[in-house]
């Protein structure tokens, strides 16, 4: 793992903008909200959202379920990473790329979408941004964000 952190501090280390959408949405299950985070290219982001959801009254002291997407060009990549991501304890998925987009592009890369149940702290954020960053990078893909359902 010591490989992937230096990687992604050095990722953190070049990010130069942070855009980012949030979306809120009930759930019908047992949390009283999902957070989705469509897209963050920097740590600013994550606080900003940590903040969001302080400030509505979710508790980022309770484990709840985050997931992160990363999409890499090449299957046997997609599968490399995925492959590292469970030896850091992910539960791992690759999908097979979208294809033909609403907006009419088409998206040709494989989805890596990786979950684990933790607490939504600053350092667990970031600790995860600097692994699927670092992977973004190793296999010239792109780190896409997370999301977390979060219990009051």
């Amino acid at each position: 793992m010591s490989k992937l952190v230096g990687i992604g501090l050095l990722l953190i280390a070049c990010a130069v903008g942070v855009w980012f959408a949030v979306a809120f949405h009930q759930d019908a299950g047992p949390h009283d909200r999902i957070l989705k985070q469509a897209v963050v290219t920097g740590s600013a982001g994550d606080q900003f959202v940590l903040s969001e959801l302080k400030k509505a009254g979710f508790d980022l002291n309770k484990p709840t379920d985050i997931r992160f997407y990363l999409y890499i060009p090449a299957l046997n990549d997609a599968q490399h990473a995925a492959q590292i991501l469970r030896e850091e304890g992910f539960n791992v998925e690759v999908r097979a790329p979208l294809g033909p987009l609403p907006d009419g592009s088409v998206e040709r890369r494989y989805s890596v979408v990786a979950n684990a149940q933790r607490v939504p702290s600053s350092n667990n954020i970031r600790l995860a941004r600097n692994v699927f960053q670092g992977l973004a990078l190793r296999y010239g893909g792109d780190y896409d964000g997370w999301e977390a359902a979060v219990a009051k």
